[in-house]
């Protein structure tokens, strides 16, 4: 986004794989993030290995099988631009065990949590960046849990008709949260599902 990176593609790890977006979360030693992973009951796919001298990275799932990617940063810190049009700007964990998630999440990264039975809101230092939404039965059973990046727009409304427009699907219209912002879930032409929000700011 100009000349700040935001996000990155990478090439599909296995046959099997499904496309889809990945959320890397920033550690000061990916080593000993990975073994706090495994101690708290997730599972390290991948790594930790150094991409060149860019940084170190691990492929980890947590106990409910939501993948998520750990950064140690070294010449590439990372996306260096958020919550602007164009941006990442929020994640949010779709789990079936929300309770082991909430010890997960906060046993291995330190995060806040502010509590609510409908949304709880994960943050550092109490600056909140993401939600979780517990899987009920409206959601197909073999749809697994997940982390879903949400990109900052302008207009959630262009964005969905120019995501139809482009090949990609409308999976959750555009919706006024109450109290919150207008949001959509879209999907790319390969499958690959997303968030969109209406960014800080705009109208």
């Amino acid at each position: 986004l100009g000349d700040a990176p935001v996000a990155a593609l990478a090439p599909l790890y296995q046959e099997m794989q499904p496309v889809a977006w990945n959320v890397s979360f920033a550690v000061a030693d990916a080593d000993a993030t990975a073994r706090l992973v495994q101690e708290a009951g997730g599972r390290v796919a991948l790594g930790p290995m150094d991409v060149f001298d860019l940084g170190r990275f691990v492929v980890a799932f947590d106990p409910g099988g939501a993948a998520f990617q750990l950064w140690q940063a070294r010449e590439f810190a990372g996306a260096g631009v958020f919550d602007a049009p164009g941006a990442l700007g929020w994640v949010e964990l779709l789990t079936r065990d929300p309770t082991r998630a909430e010890h997960f999440y906060t046993t291995v990264f330190g995060w806040t949590v502010r509590p609510s039975e409908q949304y709880p809101q994960f943050g550092v230092d109490d600056a909140d960046f993401g939600g979780m939404i517990t899987m009920d039965d409206k959601f197909p059973h073999e749809v697994p849990p997940h982390w879903l990046p949400y990109f900052a727009v302008e207009d959630v409304d262009d964005a969905a008709a120019t995501a139809s427009a482009a090949h990609g699907s409308v999976l959750m219209a555009p919706t006024s949260v109450p109290e919150g912002r207008r949001i959509a879930v879209l999907r790319d032409p390969q499958g690959a599902m997303f968030g969109v929000y209406r960014a800080t700011g705009a109208r």
